[in-house]
């Protein structure tokens, strides 16, 4: 596995504070190297990894970027070829490239972890690692989330290595707790983002039916590139409880019920599976992309073998951290 610290980051702005924190060199260095290719055509102009709806482009130079397979040979900087022996690409003022939001869920469900971190945790060590990634190719990156009364916690995105601290600077100091707003969030989001870009949700799933529909539904059918980050504890997914145990709602304090596991167990299983396809297909039939995030693997190895397969152009959802599909050049 590749444990480099080369992502485009020059050294006087490598994530630094407390959001330098969330990323962790082990999950890091699985996704290292790696692209995350857009599906949808961008209102951008062509940016290698990106395909635009715009022709044209400023004859003034800006700087340059590696040569990714597709890009046109026009803008290859053929003296700077002879002289390295490496392919650069020109990039000129006004190419632009698809901006990336992600959507943080904090509600009370979110603060679930026992023998791992909580799924709030690892949700935000895999939103570091995505973070990273782009930002060390120039892509901006934007955060949304909400405060303890719903209003939205917003981060515009931007694209220069130091706004990583920006990020997350807001965000680590609201824990999470409560019920969700994560539908209000979305519906709010959208006078705001006009321009189509690329929407990460990170969260555990859990909330109506319908509204699960209608967050991915709103976000699709106005051209904006949708992947969801699955969330889970490995408690959640494998019902490993055997004495008799409280469950409390961790997002209304006074719900709570003592059961013995063995009772419900197969119950259980057969009702949460049936969730895990459901919000699968919905994500499939939508043309979203699904991966899973259980806490008790690695962020990076899960999104690596997610973004093998999404690069590929492969929309089967991603269910797992493939170890050893997922090792990085």
């Amino acid at each position: 596995m590749k444990r480099s610290d080369n992502s485009g980051f020059p050294e006087s702005s490598k994530p630094t504070g407390a959001a330098a924190d969330l990323l962790d060199s082990e999950d890091f260095g699985w996704i290292d190297g790696l692209e995350f290719r857009s599906r949808r055509r961008s209102q951008d102009l062509y940016a290698g990894r990106h395909r635009s709806t715009q022709l044209g482009g400023c004859t003034e130079f800006a700087d340059h970027r590696p040569y990714h397979p597709g890009d046109p040979l026009r803008q290859m900087d053929w003296r700077l070829l002879a002289k390295s022996d490496r392919h650069y690409i020109k990039r000129f003022e006004d190419e632009r490239t698809v901006s990336t939001l992600i959507i943080l869920d904090r509600s009370g469900s979110m603060d679930f972890g026992l023998s791992t971190d909580r799924k709030f945790d690892h949700a935000l060590k895999a939103a570091a690692c995505i973070a990273r990634l782009l930002l060390g190719h120039r892509d901006p990156v934007g955060l949304a989330s909400w405060y303890e009364n719903g209003d939205g916690l917003i981060v515009k995105p931007r694209s220069t290595p130091s706004h990583f601290e920006a990020l997350f600077a807001d965000i680590l100091s609201i824990p999470p707790s409560g019920e969700s707003y994560l539908k209000d969030l979305v519906m709010g989001l959208i006078p705001l983002f006009p321009q189509r870009m690329r929407v990460i949700l990170l969260s555990d799933g859990f909330m109506d039916d319908a509204d699960m529909e209608s967050i991915l539904q709103t976000l699709t059918v106005r051209g904006h590139e949708v992947i969801f980050g699955h969330v889970l504890a490995p408690e959640e997914l494998h019902f490993t409880f055997s004495e008799g145990t409280r469950f409390e709602d961790l997002e209304d304090e006074d719900s709570y019920r003592d059961i013995d596991p063995a009772v419900y167990r197969e119950a259980y299983l057969k009702r949460f599976n049936q969730f895990l396809d459901e919000l699968q297909d919905r994500c499939t039939r939508l043309g979203c992309g699904y991966f899973r995030l259980a806490s008790d693997q690695s962020a990076g190895a899960a999104l690596a073998a997610f973004l093998r397969r999404w690069n590929a152009g492969n929309f089967a959802p991603v269910l797992g951290a493939d170890q050893k599909s997922a090792v990085a050049k």
